[in-house]
């Protein structure tokens, strides 16, 4: 696992430098490779003995005195819309990789013990598409934006797998587990013939949620205005110093972003049954009802620094930006184990003891655990700007988060018979709490638009 993260890491620096690359090429097929001049020297200029005593104020109004010959005064800033203030919102329609859950629940079609059909669990769950939002905005200090601030907050919707299911005793439902003692398969009875009857019900769900805060500066940029030429005032004709022209503008900007990203990952598992005794053989009273429940609920919080790049093209209406960011930081791993049991004898006080079935005395509580951890996004988007300020946005965006906890992974199927309610002495401590982390992926489709102003 962390032999993939290392590739997945090295993977993101490459798109780092791909995306330095790629804003050279595009100059260079414009025949403007020797327009970039991020903090290049600035032009030679030359002065006559006349105009000696004006040298500094000349050299303060620096501008493009030919189109296309970009330096890091205005005429750089009028790449993209006017505005030093600008904001983002886009639906995201995504998918969280699903996670596994190990066989809870189980039924016999024939009516015979051992159940071995599985009716929940032994597969992968909560993977589907699911609806969010993510909003960005920002400020650039100058008029020229070379330096700004940003901030973003994301989340993609809760996604349920639940479940339910009831019997008079047929079908047969039962809770599989594995014998600590023995290493046998057996079963806990919620519904069977003459025996026992009841419902249980599972709730399986997760979430995803992000943000963060960054300082952006311009690395470097090239801009061909338009055949009106440059001007050197970057709020004339709105900003855009091309003569008012923003629909013919064809220039490129690369920004370097570094700030503080923050990730939470939740999820959650539990079973809940409602059993009621009708055995009239069985040494428990008939009527006596139990209310049995396991819960196992995980939370990942990642706190890092993160930086990356972010590369912007305009060519006439249309906007291409790509970015790749890296966050280097701690996540922070909680597992909650939770379990009861509470028996309703006829004509008896209630007795409340503590522990379920698979969350028992030997493996209720709450765990923390920190470890490094480097998280990669990339993200793509097309823009097309209905006007000089207003940009329709479509893009698609991932994200790797290797070593989460999931709440399926933390579930030891293995269970001394003798810890269940009311417990006795004798046998292993099972089942038994031992970290598990999985890999994250998320990807989506984004769909928006950003305005400046």
């Amino acid at each position: 696992m962390e032999k993939g993260s290392t590739w997945i890491n090295v993977g993101a620096a490459l798109c780092l430098v791909a995306a330095c690359v790629s804003i050279r090429s595009a100059a260079a097929d414009e025949g403007l490779l020797a327009r970039i001049t991020a903090y290049s020297d600035p032009p030679d200029v030359t002065v006559s003995d006349q105009d000696s005593s004006d040298n500094s104020s000349t050299n303060s109004s620096t501008t493009c005195t030919n189109c296309g010959e970009a330096t890091t005064d205005c005429c750089c800033g009028a790449c993209g819309p006017p505005g030093r203030f600008w904001f983002r919102d886009e639906y995201v329609g995504g998918w969280i990789q699903g996670g596994r859950v190990p066989t809870l629940l189980a039924t016999s079609p024939n009516g015979t013990l051992p159940a071995t059909t599985p009716l929940y669990g032994n597969a992968t769950y909560n993977g589907g598409f699911r609806s969010g939002n993510w909003v960005q905005g920002g400020m650039w200090s100058d008029c020229c934006r070379t330096c700004g601030v940003q901030g973003d907050f994301l989340f993609l919707g809760r996604q349920s797998s639940p479940f339910f299911a009831s019997s008079d005793g047929d079908p047969v439902i039962t809770r599989p587990f594995t014998d600590a003692n023995t290493g046998d398969p057996t079963e806990q009875l919620i519904a069977f013939p003459n025996t026992v009857v009841g419902c249980v019900s599972v709730t399986n769900y997760n979430s995803f949620a992000a943000a963060g805060g960054a300082l952006r500066h311009n690395l470097c940029c090239w801009i061909d205005c338009c055949d009106k030429g440059c001007d050197k005032d970057c709020d004339k004709d709105g900003g855009t110093g091309c003569g008012g022209c923003w629909c013919e503008q064809n220039c490129s900007r690369l920004d370097f972003v570094g700030g503080f990203r923050y990730y939470r990952f939740n999820d959650n598992l539990g079973v809940r049954e409602q059993l009621t005794s009708i055995d009239q053989q069985s040494g428990i009273p008939v009527g006596t009802q139990f209310n049995v429940s396991d819960s196992f609920r995980t939370q990942n919080n990642f706190y890092g620094g993160e930086f990356g790049l972010i590369s912007t093209r305009y060519r006439g209406c249309w906007m291409f930006e790509g970015a790749a960011r890296v966050a280097l930081g701690a996540t922070q791993q909680i597992v909650a184990i939770d379990g009861s049991t509470v028996v309703s004898f006829p004509g008896q006080p209630t007795a409340i003891n503590q522990g379920g079935i698979l969350a028992l005395s030997s493996n209720i509580g709450r765990y923390t655990h920190n470890n490094f951890t480097a998280i990669p996004q990339l993200s793509g988007r097309i823009g097309y700007r209905l006007t000089e300020r207003l940009t329709f946005l479509v893009g698609y965006t991932a994200i790797y988060w290797g070593r989460v906890a999931r709440a399926g992974d933390q579930i030891d199927t293995a269970v001394n018979p003798n810890l269940i309610p009311p417990p006795i002495s004798g046998g292993p401590n099972r089942p038994s709490f031992t970290l598990h982390n999985s890999d994250l992926w998320l990807q989506g489709i984004t769909l928006g638009a950003e305005i400046y102003f």
